[in-house]
């Protein structure tokens, strides 16, 4: 027989199922502090920082309304500075470029390729 003090639980990890007296220690409390070394052995993902090719006066760009005129104005200053920039400059910088940005720049230069009369038609033969 078995003593009345102890109770018995059975295992499940056990194939057999053996019963095994119940650990009467009790549960540790989880902490909410961890240390560095913990925090780097869970892969704690980090936040992909993003750089930013278009210049800060130019931000405010998608935030503003197509009617106003601050934002014709500001899109024409910006394909201004892109055709200010140097060859290699204008490479890295377009390629930094996501949209709003991308697409107001190529409409603007297609619009000025067009009144100039560069612009051909895939339709005329």
């Amino acid at each position: 027989m078995k003593p009345s003090s102890k109770k018995t639980a059975k295992l499940s990890s056990r194939s057999n199922g053996k019963l095994r007296t119940a650990s009467r220690k009790p549960t540790k409390p989880v902490s909410g502090k961890r240390t560095a070394k913990q925090a780097a052995k869970t892969g704690v993902k980090k936040r992909r920082v993003i750089k930013s090719t278009v210049p800060s006066q130019f931000r405010a760009m998608p935030k503003m309304d197509a009617k106003d005129p601050q934002f014709w104005e500001l899109r024409e200053q910006f394909k201004k500075y892109f055709q200010s920039l140097s060859e290699k400059e204008a490479e890295k910088f377009v390629k930094g470029l996501k949209h709003p940005f991308l697409d107001y720049l190529i409409i603007d230069l297609a619009r000025e390729r067009y009144a100039r009369g560069e612009f051909i038609s895939i339709w005329e033969d």
